[in-house]
């Protein structure tokens, strides 16, 4: 932006011409920018552009965030599933849409070794077992199907540094377990210190 001005001044104008040209050609990361510009929401894509508050709207921001989820932004999925989830940007919740979409970024990703997906899999099988688990707005509750997510939620890869709390804890049981159930009204901390 401004490398053809003078002053290398912001054309922001032509700058929203451009974007808007390119998402309406369905080019989904201009269709995801011009969404997080309306939504005000974080974007890597021509940082320093901001639409004036006049400019912006929330309406507009969800459709094209929708738009970029059918193109298969995988960003764009995310934001519009926890959109239908929680109720953001002025959506109705609508679970069953959530579901939906949480399915195909799990879908999308599951497969990818990118570091930088926003949300990995046994976060997004966890809110989708919570979906079915409550069930309403749209979504029939569902145990099974809140059990089956679970279940492939704790065959998915886990980060590291978890693994390793996991690991210590299932040892620290093993050690002082039979401690702690002694003096269950003491907390771990205080159990290990008594121990030794």
């Amino acid at each position: 932006m401004g490398r053809f001005e003078e002053d290398k001044s912001q054309d922001t104008n032509s700058a929203i011409f451009h974007l808007t040209t390119a998402a309406d050609c369905g080019l989904s990361s201009a269709e995801f920018t011009l969404a997080c510009l309306h939504l005000n929401i974080y974007h890597d894509e021509l940082k320093e552009l901001q639409l004036n508050d006049n400019l912006m709207s929330e309406s507009e921001g969800v459709e094209y965030l929708e738009k970029a989820a059918k193109h298969g932004s995988i960003a764009a999925i995310l934001q519009v599933a926890q959109a239908f989830h929680n109720g953001y940007y002025g959506v109705n919740k609508d679970w069953l849409k959530a579901e939906k979409y949480y399915s195909k970024y799990n879908e999308l990703t599951s497969a990818s070794s990118d570091l930088s997906i926003q949300e990995p899999g046994y976060n997004i099988l966890s809110k989708i077992a919570e979906l079915y688990q409550h069930g309403g707005h749209g979504l029939k509750q569902d145990p099974l199907k809140s059990g089956t997510c679970t279940m492939r939620r704790l065959k998915q890869p886990w980060p590291q540094e978890t693994v390793g709390l996991l690991t210590s804890g299932l040892c620290w049981q093993r050690r002082f377990g039979h401690f702690v159930k002694k003096t269950s009204n003491i907390s771990r901390k205080n159990a290990i210190v008594q121990k030794n």
